[in-house]
């Protein structure tokens, strides 16, 4: 990506994250934007989608070979990179993270939702091989066009959450919590994020949970965590000064 950026192309990741039962996978690829289309390259499989045989320099986008389209497309992989005939030897098919993911989470442009699956403890959110940030960052010196939203899935009842080993990007920005159906949980100061976040009404059952930073738009503003828990209720009242605001 960096590569085409510096010929003076748009480009931008695409990345694919899923929580497995033996552990989770994640995978990067390419997009560039050419004749104000996205075209997908796969750095790493050295792959690419024609929209037809013919149609060498007509590429298709990542979305596009994600959905039912893909069926329609003309792949061209080179299969000479060491990668791929490791992964041949291995019977592995290298392009299932594109429509064999159940539950997969796909971010554009650093840009997206992540899903964090509860540890079997119980004990809350680890983000391991997906985005352990929130919030709008640069790449590779640009700032990215999208905010990455955190969702905690449902059916966990909680009173608040705890955030361990948070560090913050950004001193005017604030984490904020919303359920999905964008009701108004609560918010905390990027300086106070350090003691948890307090909500104003208990998370129901059966709601999701979304954490997003809202800062400045022309900077970047982001937070990042190791561990997000939930606070059962006698620790309700643990939270930052400005945590129901």
């Amino acid at each position: 990506m960096r590569l085409l950026r510096a010929l003076g192309f748009t480009a931008r990741s695409v990345q694919y994250y899923r929580a497995g039962p033996v552990g989770n996978e994640s995978h990067i690829v390419v997009e560039v934007l050419i004749g104000g289309a996205w075209r997908m390259l796969d750095v790493t499989w050295r792959t690419w989608f024609q929209r037809s045989p013919d149609a060498m320099f007509d590429l298709a986008s990542a979305a596009e070979a994600e959905g039912g389209l893909r069926r329609e497309l003309t792949v061209r992989q080179d299969s000479s990179g060491v990668s791929a005939i490791i992964a041949a030897a291995a019977h592995t098919d290298v392009l299932a993270y594109l429509d064999q993911w159940p539950g997969k989470v796909v971010l554009r442009g650093q840009g997206g939702r992540v899903d964090l699956p509860l540890e079997p403890d119980g004990s809350g959110w680890v983000p391991r091989d997906v985005r352990n940030f929130l919030g709008r960052t640069l790449d590779h010196g640009k700032l990215a066009e999208g905010a990455v939203v955190l969702r905690l899935q449902r059916g966990v009842r909680a009173h608040g959450l705890r955030i361990a080993g948070p560090v913050q990007a950004c001193r005017s920005g604030r984490l904020v919590a919303r359920t999905h159906t964008n009701r108004f949980l609560g918010a905390v100061s990027l300086d106070d994020i350090g003691s948890g976040l307090r909500f104003r009404r208990p998370l129901k059952p059966r709601e999701a949970l979304l954490l997003s930073v809202e800062g400045p738009p022309d900077e970047p503003c982001y937070v990042v965590f190791q561990r997000v828990s939930p606070m059962p209720r006698q620790q309700r009242l643990v939270a930052g000064a400005h945590g129901s605001r």
